[in-house]
This record gives structure tokens, C-alpha cells and sequence, in this order.
């Protein structure tokens, strides 16, 4: 925003001194009013945040910037009637290959905008002569209130640091208490609006110490899931993008994982009333996030058919598009009913409770947490071992589904338990374990689909099927099946990277 020598103050009524100061030391001729907003955009998740990155949005123009440095990474102007939303709508190539890998499927939401009022004046020395500009600058949020200045700053533009301008500007702006501007300003507005960034993360992080009881491990483990699960409805409900609803249902998996992993320590009138809970806040998200999951395979699909069957890929597609619509009502209906909302009031009131409190909870054991992790990791683990050696005999799609579930209850339980593991043996287990699920996620989803597809054309949808799209449709399910033929084969030497000794020692080691 300031690139450049740029000072700044949070004094307001510092401004009119400097002024006065700089016009001993140089005539200053007013030149223009100056007026600007900034909107700052980055994903629900801070995407661009982490990557050390800014993105401002000044009407069509869009600046990617350094978020320290401030150096412009990228700059474009979209000419779209419609602002792009998502990574793949820019335009411009290059801001487009870089937004890619880093918001994937996430939308762009505006975290805050900034209005700038000033004045701009020529600095003139003592003969007359031109020597630079100066931008004096107050920054202020808009957010529908009146709002103080958060920043003044001063801007001279880019000038060579040994410059006479430069070296005056600087000796005049740190005798009157300024300080260099940041090129950024994102970070200190974010302190102004308190909005911490990084707030909002959908991944575990949840700190055990080993001696702590299961019991209030299994709480707080279950209440940061929780907030998860709170902190995506909003998107959900505005349908900002499809990853809030896969990151709210992630969490309503983990929490029936976690009931199910610490069920001997639970009393059994929690798991009578909650186990249904989730299980049907599952089943009430889950056609909308099946039609997500479908709809985002257009380009691949796309790739797997050949051109003259587009058109029937568009029709399914189009198709899908006004089940979604309906679905996403449905949802919403269903997240704005007592039912849900009820359920989730209560569960957190349970959580609330000191868990020597929980109601049954007497009679049962609560040994340290530290115990059951290593208990249940190694039976699981050995699980997960046993089924992998059925599906490489068998070779069964029912095989493969129930590894894939034995796969994803280690990955949670070692998810739920990382910070009693503070070696490295952990992370690459779960890099290992990662590896085994992708194979057996891609095969599932294949089944999935060509189960999908062949309903549709043995006419159990409830419409009829044209004819170029069950061309189409036969087209894709040809191709699904050649590759879950490949994953199954593939899946062979996967498992057995993962069952092998050094795998198995690293696993042990990580126990002791």
C-alpha cells in the first residue's frame, strides 16, 4: 500500500506538526485530495495468511503482496462483470497459478477494508525546483460505525535511501516520533478490528499431558470439535464454499469416532442419547456433500470422456446442479430446526460439566490418558494389520470399504493423541498411514460413483435418462472401472510399505 520511504504514527494530531516541520525544510504545494478503500480478501482458513501473503482488492484491481516485505508478488485487473471468488475465475494466468495451490477449493471472503483520506503535496527546495511528493494518509476501518484513525503515514514515494529527501524525511519523522510504515498494512489493521488470524483451523490441536484423566481428555478433545463444527455454520448456510460443510462433517465424524474409541469410559446413558445425534447429523448433511463431491469432479470427468460426449456430461451435470440447489434447502431447513440446534445445546451443556460430574460416570475406570492412547493406537493399528492382509487375499470391494473405515479410526485416534507423541516417529507415521488412505479413499470414491452412475441408467433416478447422456454415462463407468482395477493393484504394494518391519518398529518406538 506504502512502497517506498514511508513513516507513520497512531498520534493523529502528530500530522499538522510534521507538516509544519517539513515546510521549514521545503516549500509544500497542495496537489490533490487523496481517497481510497482497500479490501483485504483471504480464505475462512487464512490461506494466504500462512503463506506469508496479502491480497488487496482496489475495485477491479487486484495486488498479491509479501506480506513483510511488501513486494508486489502479482497484479492484475479483472474486467469480470462479477468479482472472482474462487482461485480458477482470475483471469490473469499468473495470479491465477498462484492462488491454485493455495485456496484449492476455498472461496475468497473479505476480512476487512480500509478507507484512506489525505492530501498529496510537491516538495520544492529553496530554488523552486521540484524534489519529490509527499502522501500525508489516515487510515481508518470501515466497518458501519465511526471508527478512529488507526494509522497516520507519511509517503514519499520511492526514493534512492541516500536521496537528500530521503535522508531529510527520515531525520524530521523520527525527531517528531515517527516510525517506518509497514508496506502492509493488513497486520495492523487486523489489531485494530482484534481479529486474530489463524483463529479458525479444522485441524486437531489439542494439548494432553499423559497423566490426565481419559475422561477429561475425551471433553476437551470433543469440545474443540465442537467449536469446529459451530465455526463452519455460518458458511454452510451462506454457501460461501463446499469446504465448510466438509470440514463441519469431518468433525461430526471425529466426534463419533472419538464416542466409539472412549466408549469404556463414558457412561452409557451419554452414548444412548448422543451416538443417534450424530449419527443422523451424518445422515442429514450427507446427500449435499455427496453432490458436492460429484459436481467438483466436472473437469475430470470432463477428461475422461472423449469430446463429441460433452454434451451428455453437461446435461448430468446441469442436472446435479438443481439437486444441489434443493439439497442445500433441505440442509438449511434442517440446520435452522430445533432438532439439530436442541442437540447441539445439549451436547455442549454436557461438555460443560467437570467430568467427575458426568452422571453414571462413578462406577467406571478413568485411567490416564496416556494409556488408553498407546492402548487403542496398538489395537487399532493391529486391526488395521489383520483387514489389510483380507483385502490382498480377497480383494473384495466390502474388504476394501471396512479397511478404509479401520484406516480412518487410527488416523483420528492418532489425530486425537498427537501431542502425547512429540517424536518424530508420529508424523511419519501418519504420513504412511495418509499414504494407505489415499489408495483406499480413490477406490471407495470409484465405487461410489460408478454405483451412482449405473443407478441412473438402470432407471432408478426419478427422471428419464436421454440418450447422449446414457452414452455418456456408460462412457464414464467404462473408465471408473479400468481405474479401480489399477488402484487394486496398485493398493498391494501400498499396504505392503505400510505393514513392513521398519514401519512396524517405527510404530512400536513411537509407543514405548
Amino acid at each position: 500500500m506504502f512502497p517506498g520511504t514511508a513513516y507513520c504514527t497512531t498520534r493523529a494530531a502528530s500530522a499538522e506538526k510534521l507538516l509544519a516541520d517539513l515546510g521549514l525544510a521545503f516549500t509544500l504545494v497542495p496537489a490533490e485530495e487523496l481517497r481510497f478503500r482497500v479490501l483485504f480478501s483471504d480464505t475462512f482458513d487464512w490461506a494466504l495468511h500462512r503463506a506469508g501473503w496479502a491480497l488487496e482488492i482496489q475495485g477491479s484491481g487486484y495486488r498479491l503482496l509479501d506480506r513483510v516485505g511488501g513486494k508486489v508478488i502479482a497484479a492484475a485487473v479483472e474486467s469480470s462483470a462479477h468479482a472472482p471468488r474462487f482461485a480458477w475465475e482470475f483471469a490473469d494466468p499468473r495470479l491465477r497459478s498462484l492462488l491454485e495451490p493455495r485456496l484449492k477449493l476455498r472461496a475468497l471472503v473479505g476480512i476487512l477494508t480500509v478507507a484512506g483520506r489525505g492530501r498529496r503535496f510537491t516538495l520544492r527546495n529553496r530554488h523552486g525546483e521540484l524534489v519529490g511528493r509527499c502522501d500525508l494518509t489516515t487510515l481508518q476501518l470501515e466497518r458501519g460505525e465511526r471508527d478512529e484513525p488507526f494509522l497516520v503515514v507519511c509517503s514519499f514515494g520511492t526514493l534512492p535511501a541516500d536521496s537528500p529527501l530521503a535522508i531529510q524525511a527520515a531525520r524530521l519523522c523520527r525527531e517528531s516520533g515517527w516510525e517506518e510504515a509497514p508496506p502492509v498494512v493488513l497486520d495492523r489493521a487486523l489489531g485494530r478490528a482484534r481479529i486474530v488470524p489463524g483463529a479458525y483451523s479444522s485441524k486437531m490441536a489439542v494439548s494432553l499431558d499423559p497423566a490426565l484423566s481419559t475422561r477429561e481428555a475425551a471433553r476437551r478433545i470433543a469440545r474443540n470439535l465442537t467449536g469446529v463444527m459451530r465455526a463452519n455454520l455460518p458458511g454452510i448456510r451462506k454457501d460461501v464454499d463446499t469446504e465448510f460443510l466438509h470440514d463441519f462433517r469431518v468433525a461430526v465424524r471425529r466426534t463419533r469416532s472419538l464416542l466409539k474409541l472412549l466408549d469404556a469410559v463414558i457412561p452409557d446413558g451419554v452414548l444412548e442419547e448422543f451416538v443417534p445425534v450424530f449419527r443422523n447429523i451424518g445422515r442429514a448433511t450427507g446427500p449435499l456433500r455427496d453432490l458436492d463431491v460429484y459436481l467438483l469432479k466436472r473437469g475430470e470427468y470432463g477428461a475422461l470422456v472423449p469430446p463429441v460426449l460433452h454434451p451428455g456430461l453437461e446435461d448430468y451435470f446441469s442436472e446435479l446442479g438443481d439437486r444441489r440447489r434443493e439439497a442445500l434447502t433441505r440442509l438449511t431447513e434442517y440446520l435452522d430446526g430445533p432438532e439439530f440446534l436442541q442437540a447441539l445445546d445439549r451436547w455442549e451443556a454436557f461438555l460443560s460439566l467437570d467430568p467427575a460430574a458426568w452422571p453414571g460416570g462413578a462406577d467406571l475406570a478413568d485411567p490416564p490418558v496416556g494409556l488408553t492412547a498407546r492402548r487403542e493406537i496398538e489395537r487399532l493399528y493391529r486391526q488395521v494389520l489383520r483387514r489389510g492382509k483380507r483385502v490382498t487375499r480377497e480383494g473384495k470391494d466390502r474388504s476394501f470399504h471396512r479397511l478404509r473405515i479401520r484406516c480412518k479410526e487410527l488416523r483420528y485416534a492418532l489425530e486425537f493423541f498427537a501431542s502425547l507423541f512429540p517424536g518424530t516417529q508420529h508424523g511419519q507415521v501418519v504420513r504412511r498411514l495418509k499414504t494407505l488412505q489415499d489408495d483406499l479413499g480413490e477406490f471407495n470414491d470409484l465405487c461410489v460413483q460408478m454405483a451412482h452412475l449405473e443407478a441412473l441408467l438402470e432407471g432408478k433416478a426419478d427422471r428419464p435418462i436421454p440418450g447422449r447422456e446414457a452414452a455418456t454415462l456408460g462412457a464414464l463407468i467404462l473408465q471408473m472401472h479400468q481405474r479401480k482395477q489399477a488402484v487394486g493393484e496398485r493398493f498391494a504394494g501400498t499396504f505392503a510399505g505400510f505393514s513392513r518391519g521398519k514401519n512396524r518398529r517405527m510404530i512400536k518406538a513411537m509407543l514405548a
